[in-house]
């Protein structure tokens, strides 16, 4: 009977870890939008938020430093609305560039960490913070457990 328990423990702690390294990301778009207009940290926060608001994007993340920011939305028809209602309904903005790329894990987390102004070589010295996106709680809390479990992934052995 004991070694019974103890291969029942032994694989629920396999299993356990095996699920910890193997999150699946969405199947979502991602593009890097290089934009002008993005003067200060509240303009980036604006953009981000404007884009959510009318569910252009899921997420969306801008550095006023870089220039530049991330959008996540569904489906790859959505980076045309983006982009269009960027440079026609919001004023003082311009789409320079567009690349669209494969959302990955690291990138997920920078995109994630760009939205609380943290800096690609900072993040693995702060766990993720929750970000509430307007009324949507449930989004809000997918998105944070995603980036909080990429971060501890990868990063929380070294905080330790």
């Amino acid at each position: 009977m004991k070694k019974y328990i103890a291969i029942i423990m032994v694989s629920m702690s396999i299993n356990f870890l095996y699920s910890q390294s193997n999150i699946n990301l969405p199947a979502w778009n991602v593009s890097k939008l290089y934009i002008n207009g993005i003067t200060d940290n509240n303009r980036a926060d604006y953009l981000a938020r404007a884009l959510e608001k009318i569910d252009l994007a899921i997420f969306a993340a801008f550095s006023s430093d870089d220039g530049y920011g991330y959008v996540i939305y569904p489906n790859s028809q959505n980076i045309v609305n983006i982009i269009d209602y960027i440079n026609q309904a919001l004023t003082g903005f311009e789409v320079i560039k567009n690349e669209t790329m494969q959302l990955t894990k690291d990138l997920y987390l920078e995109i994630y960490s760009m939205r609380n102004n943290i800096k690609s070589k900072d993040i693995e010295n702060q766990m993720p913070k929750y970000i509430q996106l307007g009324p949507k709680n449930e989004l809000s809390t997918q998105l944070y457990e995603l980036a909080k479990q990429i971060w501890t992934e990868r990063y929380s052995e070294a905080n330790e």
